[in-house]
């Protein structure tokens, strides 16, 4: 376990360019090294790198399948970009129902941005509710708009493992 972990700090050094000269192909070999061991956070890291195209061909399909990754591992930074990609509905269909079950996730695992988009996405379900409710009072026969959504911004990459 121990080269895994180390796989991940060389990836967050290539990364950030901490005590190295910032490289982000050379992160994504160590985090390919780390992820496919199954490194949690290294999953989480290689999603981003993917979602933003750093030092890989930018590819929200494998984006997703990373963060799918280390956050059924129990990643709370994966767990929220999973979120996020499923809210915009990026490299797959937009779900904001199984988005908001991974947000949650990632809040009780005490995720701030994550418990942001719990709060508002509530916030906006209990409006929408409302708005209904009036609808439904005024007696106006119009179709019911789409629930706002939510689309918190990805975490940056953790140095935590």
């Amino acid at each position: 376990h121990g080269h895994v972990d180390a796989a991940f700090l060389a990836g967050l050094a290539c990364y950030n360019g901490e005590g190295v000269e910032r490289n982000y192909a050379e992160a994504a070999e160590w985090f390919t090294k780390a992820a496919e061991k199954g490194h949690r956070g290294a999953q989480n890291s290689l999603g981003r790198c993917y979602s933003e195209g750093q030092g890989v061909p930018k590819s929200h399909k494998q984006a997703l399948r990373w963060y799918q990754a280390g956050a059924n591992r129990g990643e709370p930074d994966a767990q929220s970009n999973l979120g996020v990609v499923l809210m915009r509905g990026l490299g797959t269909h937009k779900d904001p129902e199984a988005a908001l079950q991974w947000f949650r996730r990632a809040a009780e695992a005490g995720h701030k941005l994550a418990q942001q988009a719990v709060v508002k996405a509530e916030a906006q379900s209990m409006e929408a509710g409302n708005e209904k409710k009036e609808q439904e009072v005024k007696g106006q026969g119009r179709e019911e708009k789409d629930a706002p959504t939510t689309e918190p911004e990805m975490r940056p990459l953790s140095d935590e493992m």
